[in-house]
């Protein structure tokens, strides 16, 4: 069979997703938690916020991920192969280097914990808060 010109091959569409979880888990993470009122989406949220202060890396690490983005490494190709470097760069521990001052603290300081940037590439030097610790 020919087409004409702007005619679709598959007029009626794609075959309908009955097996796709993400609409489903969409749809019940905007109803609300019976007790507390909150949507199941917020108590998702303040779950995983709670789980990175108590000192879960892999919280930490999604969060930074949603808020700031994946962090990027400046990677430098210095060989003559032509194939691609592999380059392997362990998050988890870059990240558990920035969380370990911040639990370190405990609950006698005086100062609040340093607030995000209002600006992507406005604020401190990385590791150092606003006052310059």
């Amino acid at each position: 069979m020919t087409w004409v010109k702007g005619q679709s091959g598959n007029p009626r569409g794609g075959k309908p997703r009955r097996l796709a979880v993400a609409p489903l888990l969409r749809s019940i993470l905007h109803e609300r938690e019976p007790e507390s009122g909150e949507t199941y989406r917020r108590c998702v949220a303040l779950a995983l916020v709670k789980a990175a202060v108590a000192g879960n890396v892999e919280a930490a690490k999604v969060i930074l991920d949603r808020v700031d983005g994946p962090l990027k490494v400046p990677v430098e190709h210095s060989g003559l192969a032509p194939a691609p470097l592999p380059v392997v760069f362990d998050h988890t521990a870059f990240v558990a280097a920035l969380v370990a001052p911040a639990l370190a603290l405990g609950s006698g300081d005086d100062h609040p914990p340093p607030r995000p940037p209002q600006v992507p590439g406005d604020g401190p030097p990385l590791g150092q808060d606003a006052d310059g610790r």
